[in-house]
């Protein structure tokens, strides 16, 4: 599981606020991941925090609203929370970009929060393809090329004709 925080920048000394995101990997074959992001933000005076927050949270392109209302003292809150299943390239490897843009009505923090950064996913193992040629005599050396999406796969591979096997090969890498 990737996680991260991205920084959004504040009008006031007194607060601190962030993006903090993380993603699940939905498995090789959908080769997606689940991406949640949560816009945080927190007094640091100790003062209490009032007021109505909205904006946007952006993940990879995808704009949601955010909003929320209350009076909080202390910890973070957590302003608004959104998911999204990202699809990843071909070679199982992916970055978006998370981003936010809100305002908050309260008298001593008010203004608007802009944030954006990059999120890098963990890669997504992806399976290997085999070619060989189509013609081959018993007796000669037989070249299998594979094309394999992660470099620490290693292969066993099998030769047949028919049922029979006339060969095989472990901890095989790319040939």
């Amino acid at each position: 599981m990737a996680s991260g925080s991205i920084t959004v920048k504040s009008p006031t000394k007194t607060v601190a606020t962030y993006i903090g995101w993380s993603s699940s990997s939905n498995g090789s074959a959908a080769n997606t991941s689940k991406v949640t992001a949560t816009v945080y933000f927190r007094k640091t005076n100790g003062y209490t925090t009032r007021g109505t927050f909205a904006g946007n949270l952006r993940i990879d392109g995808t704009s949601y609203s955010i909003s929320r209302y209350g009076t909080w003292a202390g910890s973070y809150i957590a302003i608004g929370s959104k998911s999204k299943t990202v699809t990843h390239n071909s070679d199982g490897k992916k970055s978006i970009t998370i981003s936010t843009t809100y305002s908050n009505s309260g008298t001593d923090q008010a203004g608007t929060y802009t944030g954006s950064g990059t999120a890098v996913l963990d890669t997504i193992p992806r399976a290997s393809s085999v070619s060989s040629s189509a013609s081959w005599t018993a007796g000669n050396a037989l070249t299998v090329s594979i094309s394999r999406n992660a470099s620490s796969f290693t292969h066993t591979v099998t030769v047949k004709v028919g049922s029979t096997t006339v060969g095989t090969a472990t901890g095989v890498g790319t040939s």
